[in-house]
């Protein structure tokens, strides 16, 4: 399989050297216009869930999930959890296919249950990190908004200092 390589390819990111990343601060910026309001967070290790109630009690949850190289301890490790990660979305939503990302990284791929209609998961890796992004099945965002969404996110990673 060609995925582990894809992790390896180049020189890491800065983020991936970090055991631990302070996802609701990486993805507050990002989660907060893709949801049209100031989300309450929720973090844990390596992710973080943002949600908005709307005004007649609906609203939006994206959840961002960060794994780098060095909080799995390697890079082994870290290819056998995008593996993971990746076959448990396609079993979820079914196969996964986004030319959309263009060359955001070495692997972007976007789940939903219609092709027609947004992602509910997308998987980005490269350089030792791993990114997903979960929407909530009560979120109403566009698939522009959801590609835009991952690639400001993607953009932060690749910016992480």
């Amino acid at each position: 399989m060609v995925l582990p390589l894809l992790l390896l390819a180049g020189c890491d990111y800065p983020m991936a050297s970090q055991k631990e990343v302070d996802v609701c601060a990486l993805a507050l910026e990002a989660a907060t216009s893709a949801l049209h309001g100031t989300p309450v967070t929720e973090g844990g290790p390596g992710t973080c869930q943002f949600q908005v109630e709307g005004e007649d009690g609906d609203g939006g949850r994206i959840q961002v999930g960060v794994l780098t190289r060095a909080a799995v301890g390697g890079s082994g490790k870290l290819d056998q959890s995008l593996r993971l990660t990746l076959a448990e979305a396609a079993q979820t939503y079914g196969n996964g296919g986004s030319p959309e990302f263009g060359d955001l990284a070495e692997l972007a791929m976007a789940f939903g249950t219609d092709p027609s209609a947004s992602p509910r998961q997308v998987v980005v890796a490269g350089r030792g990190v791993m990114l997903e992004v979960f929407i909530g099945a009560e979120t109403e965002l566009s698939h522009d908004e959801v590609v835009a969404l991952t690639q400001a996110l993607w953009a932060q990673v690749a910016a992480y200092k």
